[in-house]
């Protein structure tokens, strides 16, 4: 699927996406703390295409970085 294409796509994740017989995949890899703040961003322009299920730190900077790009982008009245 389009999340897989694009992972794969990214040097940093080479032989770590494992993709399924249904063509969706998901990273098999330890992340040090130090890179959290990278891979979020290499995260968030996945969109909806990916969905992380842990560790913590990385799906609460994907929060906090939504959150900032709503505000930047609310309607002003």
């Amino acid at each position: 699927m389009e999340g897989v294409r694009q992972c794969k796509s990214v040097p940093y994740f080479d032989g770590f996406v494992v993709t399924q017989e249904d063509e969706t995949g998901y990273i098999d890899t330890i992340i040090d703390k130090d890179g959290l703040g990278f891979i979020t961003s290499l995260f968030l322009r996945l969109g909806s295409h990916a969905r992380i299920l842990e560790p913590k730190e990385i799906i609460d900077g994907l929060r906090k970085q939504a959150k900032q790009i709503l505000t930047m982008y609310q309607d002003e009245k």
